[in-house]
């Protein structure tokens, strides 16, 4: 492992964050894998700083494949990458049991029961738990049912945990960074070509929270679309700006806070002036409803569910 074809080990130049987001394992889990397992083995550099390698990087999702289909990180490290490419789910199930043990195969998870092993990650703070218990909702739930019936009771239900001092504010950030982590990447693993559309998503002005709008960035992406993310709290004209540059179908905007005054009807005015008639606007999010009256142009939508979003939007050959 970490060697070319002529024999040479392969450069480490990766340096962990960037090994986060490629593997979706967090640096604390690499960091204990690394130092428990012995999983795989950085370089370091200049300020004690960790570099990993491309096989290093693929080292590591074998592992979580494995890990996330039941296998115990233990005896999973003595395996190569063939060996855990090689194995299937009922060997993962099996992986690490003790000698005479046979494991069950798992009953399919419903909604719920993937929304209870969320929480008990929460509560627990344990970001492998919580990354795992997303993955498998992931597997099993069509993309709105994951976010209908998973992402989005999950957080509200922590909002009000910690608004009746149940949970920390600790517990809120830790699972809203996993879950921003995980809708990113069912963002960039869309199911597009060179001929799909593109939609840019973003959040107006004012509204800071992010989770609805790459929850609506993923279901598009699921539904076809290429997605141009722009991220939380944009004026309109950077909207605007952004849609023109990327020639997009269609903006998507997500309205979590319900907006004070008239600063909305405004907004959503000049937008509409700036992107013409050509360009469709879809608007959701808990507070969408107050803004349906705001505009009334034939371009723009409302949608209070994401599964009637994700209806509208489908393309031919996507799957929601």
């Amino acid at each position: 492992m970490g060697a070319d074809g002529n024999g040479h080990e392969k450069e480490k130049r990766f340096p962990i964050g960037y090994v986060a987001l490629a593997t979706g394992l967090s640096p604390h889990v690499i960091r204990a894998w690394e130092r428990r397992y012995r999983a795989v083995a950085p370089q370091r550099r200049g300020k004690n700083r960790r570099m990993y390698s491309e096989d290093d990087i693929a080292r590591l999702n074998c592992l979580k494949r494995a890990r996330l289909h039941g296998g115990r990180i233990g005896s999973l490290v003595v395996l190569d990458d063939a060996s855990l490419g090689r194995m299937d789910r009922d060997a993962f199930m099996s992986a690490g049991q003790p000698h005479g043990e046979s494991a069950e195969a798992p009953r399919p998870e419903s909604a719920f029961d993937c929304l209870r092993a969320c929480d008990r990650a929460v509560r627990s703070m344990d970001d492998m738990a919580l990354w795992s218990a997303l993955e498998r909702a992931g597997a099993q739930l069509s993309r709105s049912s994951l976010i209908e019936d998973v992402v989005a009771p999950l957080m509200h239900g922590i909002g009000d945990e910690w608004a009746a001092k149940r949970l920390g504010i600790a517990h809120e950030h830790f699972a809203s960074n996993v879950v921003r982590g995980f809708l990113s990447r069912l963002i960039v693993h869309g199911k597009v070509d060179e001929r799909s559309p593109l939609m840019v998503v973003s959040t107006p002005a004012g509204q800071r929270c992010e989770i609805g709008a790459m929850a609506a960035a993923a279901t598009a992406a699921e539904c076809g679309w290429k997605v141009f993310y722009c991220g939380p709290d944009l004026p309109v004209e950077d909207i605007a700006a952004a849609a023109a540059s990327k020639q997009a179908e269609a903006v998507c905007l997500s309205i979590t806070c319900r907006p004070q005054g008239e600063s909305m009807n405004r907004d959503f005015n000049r937008l509409r002036q700036q992107l013409g008639d050509e360009v469709r606007v879809f608007i959701g999010g808990q507070a969408s409803v107050a803004c349906g009256q705001t505009a009334t142009a034939s371009n723009f939508r409302y949608f209070s569910r994401l599964a009637d979003f994700a209806g509208f939007i489908s393309l031919p050959g996507s799957a929601v």
